[in-house]
């Protein structure tokens, strides 16, 4: 988050600019690329905000302080909520992931901060079934692809044993 951080106070591009908080989006709804990009001011509906992903299924996310902070702070200059004339450019955002790559050492893609988004919430208690509904998974099973543990996470549950 630094790194996108960095890069979106000396931006070279529009989505660079936004970047920063385009990511903070992302980890605090668990919105996909494609639906960030595609968010329009009339999806916003007070504290949540209505999404059309994947196969066109609606679902709804409700949005916290952080969220709709974000959304609150992008200037309204067109039907989107993030003004990039070419959201729909394949490689909109292969540069500036490269850039995050190279500063961190690594290996980011987008789509990893709807996997952070899922193991935070999980991590905090979440059910599978609530944090399922909020990526808009009609299975279970694929919302568990998204959480990850880690070797401390393990010690402390094998822990609860003692």
């Amino acid at each position: 988050m630094d790194a996108a951080k960095n890069i979106s106070t000396s931006p070279n591009s529009p989505l660079q600019k936004i970047f920063y908080d385009f990511c903070i989006l992302a980890l605090n709804t668990g919105m996909r690329k494609s639906e960030i990009l595609d968010l329009k001011w009339k999806d916003i509906k007070g504290d949540e905000v209505e999404i059309i992903g994947k196969a066109l299924k609606r679902r709804t996310v409700p949005l916290n302080s952080t969220a709709r902070g974000i959304i609150e702070s992008q200037p309204k200059k067109n039907e989107y909520v993030f003004d990039l004339s070419n959201r729909h450019q394949a490689d909109l955002f292969r540069r500036t992931i490269g850039q995050i790559r190279k500063k961190t050492g690594i290996d980011f893609h987008f789509h990893l901060l709807r996997h952070s988004f899922t193991t935070r919430l999980i991590e905090k208690g979440v059910d599978f079934i609530t944090v399922g509904e909020l990526l808009g998974h009609s299975k279970i099973s694929t919302s568990l692809i998204y959480s990850h543990t880690d070797k401390e996470r393990k010690k402390k549950a094998v822990d609860l044993l003692i």
